[in-house]
């Protein structure tokens, strides 16, 4: 992973900017938090270089991280620095 490359996503950095197979994991992330949805497009990119197993394991960790945010916001709990 570049130098960097967190802090860029983290700032909004468009997919288009990152290199392709950077790009293909932040679309499979952004895409169901933006659109309630993914597109086939997305969908489909990324099977053939994670498995099905890593496809599984990566929105498994989505949803994981998805119910900890809500769980902190709603308790209004802020990160410790």
């Amino acid at each position: 992973m570049r130098e960097g490359l967190i802090e860029a996503i983290e700032a909004g950095v468009e997919a288009a900017e990152l290199h392709a197979k950077q790009a293909e994991i932040v679309r499979y992330v952004r895409e169901p938090f933006q659109n309630n949805r993914m597109s086939e497009a997305t969908f489909e990119a990324l099977p053939a270089r994670l498995g099905d197993q890593g496809i599984v394991d990566l929105m498994a960790l989505l949803g994981y991280d998805a119910f900890v945010g809500a769980t902190l916001n709603a308790f209004e709990i802020e990160p410790s620095s």
